[in-house]
């Protein structure tokens, strides 16, 4: 997990920086980008009771053999569904 400053990058981009790559895919709206053997998402944190700036994840898989499309997208989604129920957007006190 990473926080990045707000507008400056997208999942898409991620993915392609980390792996110098463009055959990714893309789920809920462009927030997820994915593809075999790695994938990454992007928590946009906008609100007035919120730190203004995006919450990048990014996984990839090292074992050769083990590049599922279907079963990075499952993890992201989970990972980034998991994250946001933990709040990470929200201002810290002290």
């Amino acid at each position: 997990m990473e926080r990045i400053p707000a507008d400056r990058t997208s999942a898409g981009k991620i993915l392609t920086q980390r792996l110098r790559g463009f055959d990714q895919k893309y789920a809920e709206g462009g927030s997820i980008a994915y593809r075999a053997g790695a994938a990454a998402s992007l928590v946009r944190c906008r609100a007035a009771d919120v730190q203004k700036e995006d919450i990048s994840l990014f996984v990839q898989t090292w074992k050769p053999g083990r590049e599922d499309e279907a079963a990075m997208k499952e993890f992201i989604s989970g990972y980034t569904a998991s994250l946001k129920k933990q709040q990470p957007c929200l201002k810290k006190n002290g």
